[in-house]
Protein backbone atom coordinates (compact mmCIF):
# COMPACT_ATOMS: atom_id res chain seq x y z
CA UNK A 1 0.00 0.00 0.00
CA UNK A 2 1.12 3.51 -0.58
CA UNK A 3 2.44 5.48 2.33
CA UNK A 4 4.42 8.66 2.78
CA UNK A 5 7.48 6.50 3.36
CA UNK A 6 10.29 6.95 0.79
CA UNK A 7 12.42 4.01 -0.28
CA UNK A 8 15.22 3.87 -2.84
CA UNK A 9 15.70 0.61 -4.68
CA UNK A 10 18.42 -0.47 -7.07
CA UNK A 11 16.27 -1.98 -9.83
CA UNK A 12 19.26 -3.39 -11.71
CA UNK A 13 20.43 -5.05 -8.50
CA UNK A 14 17.19 -6.95 -7.93
CA UNK A 15 16.41 -7.71 -11.58
CA UNK A 16 17.80 -11.26 -11.61
CA UNK A 17 16.04 -12.18 -8.36
CA UNK A 18 12.77 -10.72 -9.64
CA UNK A 19 12.98 -12.61 -12.95
CA UNK A 20 13.79 -15.84 -11.11
CA UNK A 21 10.79 -15.35 -8.81
CA UNK A 22 8.50 -14.73 -11.81
CA UNK A 23 9.81 -17.86 -13.57
CA UNK A 24 9.24 -19.90 -10.42
CA UNK A 25 5.68 -18.55 -10.04
CA UNK A 26 4.90 -19.35 -13.69
CA UNK A 27 6.20 -22.89 -13.25
CA UNK A 28 4.08 -23.30 -10.14
CA UNK A 29 0.97 -22.15 -12.05
CA UNK A 30 1.84 -24.46 -14.93
CA UNK A 31 2.30 -27.44 -12.61
CA UNK A 32 -0.87 -26.78 -10.61
CA UNK A 33 -2.91 -26.34 -13.78
CA UNK A 34 -1.54 -29.59 -15.23
CA UNK A 35 -2.37 -31.40 -11.98
CA UNK A 36 -5.95 -30.10 -12.22
CA UNK A 37 -6.19 -30.91 -15.95
CA UNK A 38 -6.54 -27.19 -16.78
CA UNK A 39 -4.98 -25.56 -19.84
CA UNK A 40 -2.27 -23.09 -18.87
CA UNK A 41 -1.98 -20.54 -21.64
CA UNK A 42 0.27 -17.56 -20.98
CA UNK A 43 -0.47 -14.61 -23.25
CA UNK A 44 1.28 -11.40 -24.17
CA UNK A 45 -0.83 -8.51 -22.92
CA UNK A 46 0.19 -6.45 -25.93
CA UNK A 47 -1.88 -8.85 -28.06
CA UNK A 48 -5.59 -8.09 -28.28
CA UNK A 49 -7.86 -10.33 -26.23
CA UNK A 50 -9.80 -11.42 -29.31
CA UNK A 51 -6.64 -12.60 -31.11
CA UNK A 52 -5.30 -14.36 -28.00
CA UNK A 53 -8.62 -16.15 -27.50
CA UNK A 54 -8.86 -17.12 -31.16
CA UNK A 55 -5.30 -18.51 -31.13
CA UNK A 56 -6.13 -20.56 -28.03
CA UNK A 57 -9.36 -21.89 -29.48
CA UNK A 58 -7.65 -22.88 -32.74
CA UNK A 59 -4.93 -24.69 -30.77
CA UNK A 60 -7.53 -26.47 -28.66
CA UNK A 61 -9.56 -27.46 -31.72
CA UNK A 62 -6.46 -29.03 -33.30
CA UNK A 63 -5.77 -30.95 -30.12
CA UNK A 64 -9.32 -32.21 -29.54
CA UNK A 65 -10.92 -31.80 -32.94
Amino acid sequence: MESPEHMEIDAAGIRDDYLAAVRELREQYKTECANANIDYVPIDTSVGFDKALLDYLVLRQRRFG
